[in-house]
């Protein structure tokens, strides 16, 4: 008998293939993410820091030109946090996304393989009904 060949394996690489890419794409997502946490971070730091910075000069006493040079540059830093806080949201959105269609591809991978594995054992199970035949006619014979 013929040896075992699944006709479906070409199709079952290719899923194999989808998962890995969408296990790729859901780790450069959550790095965009941790990428987008640490820049928060950062710009926060940052604000404190002005924040001091500037209230530490206002009791000494601040010229007008200079504070408007702090507020200035507080509220492009606040803009900035802004547009990074929303920049993580839509990353968190894609994260969620990407799950989604791991567990998809996952899904329709792993339906393939077991099918895979269902035909083999049939096979197998077929085959040693064969091999059990023959050796029964074998031992019919020799009688």
């Amino acid at each position: 008998m013929k040896p075992f060949s699944f006709r479906l394996d070409s199709i079952l690489n290719y899923r194999n293939y989808l998962e890995k890419r969408a296990r790729r794409n859901l780790a450069n997502a959550i790095s965009e993410y941790i990428g987008w946490e640490r820049e928060i971070e950062r710009l926060s730091k940052k604000r404190i820091e002005i924040a001091g910075k500037c209230s530490d000069e206002g009791l000494r006493g601040m010229d007008v030109p200079k504070y408007h040079m702090y507020r200035s540059f507080l509220q492009k830093v606040g803009d900035d946090l802004e547009r990074a806080t929303m920049s993580l949201k839509k990353t968190e959105e894609k994260i969620e996304e990407k799950k989604a269609a791991l567990k998809s591809d996952s899904i329709k991978k792993k339906t393939l393989k077991t099918l895979k594995d269902l035909q083999r054992k049939r096979y197998m199970h077929r085959l040693e009904t064969e091999e059990q035949k023959t050796i029964d006619e074998l031992v019919i014979m020799k009688r």
